[in-house]
């Protein structure tokens, strides 16, 4: 049975005026994966004054982000659906037979949205790993 956004946000432990979720727990949130992370990502704002968490099932990272990158999912702040797509297209740390599924599921929720991404990794934006989000991209064809 898949849940609503609602309960993978909160079971996540979100919230709508706490950290963002992100990663590839926004991407379960969003519904691309059907497995839940082993652990919880969240994201802040650079210089945001935030405890770390002590809770070792959650990860939470200071980035530089954008407000337009934050949307409300299940009640909860996330990361939108193109942001969460920008993010795990240039980690590193996923492989690729188990990311590129997800990377579809997000890309096939907007038609427009590989231009977007392509156009957030354009040569002239310092952005870390875009060649690997790009080879990523050029694989699942978009």
């Amino acid at each position: 049975m898949r849940r609503p956004p609602l309960v993978r946000a909160r079971t996540l432990g979100g919230a709508p005026d706490g950290p963002a979720i992100a990663g590839w727990s926004a991407a379960w949130v969003h519904g691309a994966t059907p497995v839940p992370p082993s652990i919880a990502e969240f994201c802040v704002p650079h210089g945001a004054r935030v405890a770390r968490s002590r809770d070792p099932r959650r990860l939470i990272r200071e980035v530089t982000i954008a407000t337009e990158d934050l949307t409300i999912a299940g009640g909860c702040r996330c990361t939108s659906v193109e942001r969460t797509a920008f993010d795990l297209a240039r980690d590193p740390g996923y492989d690729d037979r188990r990311l590129a599924p997800v990377l579809a599921n997000l890309l096939g929720a907007d038609p427009a949205l590989p231009a977007r991404l392509r156009e957030r990794f354009a040569p002239e934006r310092r952005v870390p790993h875009r060649r690997l989000a790009l080879a990523r991209l050029s694989r699942l064809n978009v």
